[in-house]
């Protein structure tokens, strides 16, 4: 894990703040710019917070790593690209 550009924020406690934040397991998406780039929060990563750009993807009955590989594979992929609205910046809607 590479943790080299690491910025630190002291969230409030507010809905927004407990929404965003991440546990270990949750499988994360790229839903703007680079469009289907995931990976899956380590264990023992700490208090992290993700932004607007990546949805928490907090599955149960599938294993977080088989999920994002599948996302990242070639049919995942395809999957994820359908779903992009082709605005000026590529994105997609949860």
């Amino acid at each position: 894990m590479m943790l080299d550009d690491v910025a630190f924020v002291a969230a409030p406690d507010t809905a927004e703040a407990r929404r965003t934040l991440v546990q270990s397991g949750d499988v994360l998406l790229s839903i703007t710019a680079d469009l289907g780039r995931t990976g899956v929060v380590p264990d023992g990563i700490g208090r992290a917070f993700i932004n607007q750009h990546l949805p928490i993807l907090r599955v149960q009955n599938i294993h977080p790593p088989f999920l994002s590989a599948y996302l990242a594979s070639p049919e995942g992929q395809k999957q994820v690209m359908g779903r992009n609205k082709h605005a000026v910046k590529a994105r997609l809607n949860f």
